[in-house]
């Protein structure tokens, strides 16, 4: 068995594939697995073990010549174009020399997904994002429609992405399974040599809105220094810097030691391992963690889905708030202070559960909750489908049944039509379907419904017209059945409907 993983995104999500390379070597100890990544974050592979081969994806080089302004120099164009394919072409040539067995697209990105497109070969076993022959996206297996429907800026996935990489490779993960290479662990900072006890800050976020203002930190690390044989280690990113510098000016102890830009890849595993607990917003220092168990205290708002990738070693907790705003300081600086003293955090934040689908059991809000019982009624089979919350979702249910009984008889019609019968059924379709769309835009609480709708037609594949007419008029009913569930529930009644397992 050779199999290769597709793993294109950055830092962060390659530590969190992880477990699921280590899962795979652990189901088939026998098999060999490589990893295609970005060279830019080829060091993140480094320290995982059931890795066989790190393939380097140069796309600097690749891209380079798509990237450009607009030039009126066709020549230099044309020359860089062609140095572009060659290149791409001598990866395809390594790939497929390689004679895979499976391929697994974890990058869920248009590029990866032409990748995988062009390795597959018959008999080949794939999961993630290929192309169809007509170069239209193809969605292999049912976790990655869940990924492209459900998962991302705005959505309302609850599982973590850990479990989903794992989903799509087919395996499921053990406590075992997050783990990097003992030498991995061998790295540290001189700093940190003569040091037995200290706890790691990452200041920083992808945006502002993700991390705590720097007085806040101030307040935070000033509220800690009474506490005794315990060192305080900045971490982060050389563009990081800045934050950094303005909470030091600010406190004058030497027991902070200020990293950030300081260090390199093979330090920063050992650094987090031998930590007493990693705190800050979700980052590349919380998936290291994970990697080596280290407590994390997560800091989370709204604009962070800590359910997709919040900290998953033991005793860790995340504090959710719903703007930074409302999270002061003596709120982190009080659980800290709880935990180096008994090793819990409080009860008010959320902590990982071993329990249930999620790796978090906890209920937010009303609102929050109706979303996963409803993304979990559309998926997964003998779900509760949640009762609607307003009344003008039953307006938008009842609009939507009328505009779907006209689709379905439209989509029927095109059978043996001619031509132009074929375009004019068609306006009226794509017509219906802005329709459709706009109805679901003004009751965003239904959108889950929606995007899974849009999803299921994505993976029709190119066929006869006879057979796309019979698919496209399925996914309309599969659509109208959710809608007739709705319309048969009462608002005022206090029962149940049980959905039943919707055909993908």
């Amino acid at each position: 068995m050779k199999i290769l993983i597709l793993q294109l995104a950055r830092f962060g999500d390659i530590y969190q594939t992880y477990p699921a390379l280590n899962a795979l070597k652990r189901v088939y100890p026998s098999a060999k697995i490589d990893v295609l990544v970005r060279e830019k974050f080829a060091k993140a592979a480094e320290a995982c073990e059931s890795i066989d081969e790190i393939i380097q994806l140069n796309t600097k080089e690749i891209l380079h010549p798509f990237l450009q302004p607009l030039t009126s120099d066709e020549d230099t164009f044309s020359d860089e174009l062609s140095e572009s394919l060659l290149e791409i072409g001598k990866l395809l040539d390594k790939l497929k020399l390689n004679e895979y067995t499976h391929i697994y697209n974890i990058s869920f990105s248009p590029l990866s997904s032409y990748l995988l497109s062009t390795l597959t070969e018959e008999s080949m076993h794939i999961g993630g994002y290929s192309r169809h022959s007509d170069g239209y996206l193809s969605i292999f297996g049912d976790i990655s429609a869940y990924f492209y429907a459900q998962v991302g800026v705005g959505k309302k996935n609850r599982f973590h992405l850990c479990d989903i990489f794992a989903n799509v490779v087919g395996v499921e993960l053990e406590d075992r399974d997050f783990q990097v290479s003992q030498n991995a662990l061998a790295g540290t900072k001189a700093e940190l040599s003569q040091i037995d006890k200290y706890i790691c800050f990452h200041l920083a976020a992808s945006t502002e809105d993700k991390t705590l203002e720097p007085f806040k930190w101030v307040q935070v690390i000033r509220k800690l220094r009474d506490i005794k044989d315990i060192s305080i280690v900045l971490l982060g990113a050389a563009n990081e810097q800045t934050i950094a510098d303005e909470v030091m000016q600010q406190i004058d102890d030497k027991r902070i030691i200020n990293l950030v830009g300081n260090t390199e890849f093979s330090e920063l595993l050992g650094v987090v391992n031998k930590a007493q607990l990693v705190v800050g917003a979700d980052s590349l220092f919380m998936q290291l963690a994970n990697l080596v168990q280290t407590p994390c205290l997560n800091f989370s708002f709204p604009s962070v889905n800590f359910w997709e990738t919040g900290p998953l070693a033991s005793q860790s907790a995340v504090v959710y708030k719903e703007s930074r705003e409302m999270l002061t300081s003596d709120v982190l600086s009080n659980e800290i202070t709880l935990f180096l003293s008994s090793d819990e955090f409080s009860d008010t934040c959320i902590r990982k559960s071993d329990k249930g689908l999620t790796r978090y059991n906890v209920d937010l809000d009303e609102v929050f909750d109706f979303h996963w019982n409803l993304i979990k009624a559309l998926y997964l089979p003998g779900q509760v489908f949640p009762h609607l919350l307003l009344q003008e979702h039953f307006q938008a249910i009842w609009q939507l049944k009328d505009i779907l009984g006209f689709v379905i008889d439209q989509v029927e019609k095109m059978e043996g039509q001619s031509d132009d019968k074929l375009q004019d059924l068609n306006l009226s379709i794509v017509e219906s379907e802005q329709l459709i769309g706009a109805i679901f835009r003004l009751v965003p609480d239904l959108m889950p419904i929606y995007w899974w709708f849009q999803t299921e037609k994505i993976r029709i594949a190119p066929a006869p017209l006879s057979h796309i007419i019979n698919e496209t008029k399925s996914k309309y009913e599969q659509l109208l059945a959710v809608v007739d569930l709705y319309i048969s529930m009462d608002p005022g009644a206090d029962h149940k409907q049980i959905a039943q397992p919707l055909e993908a």
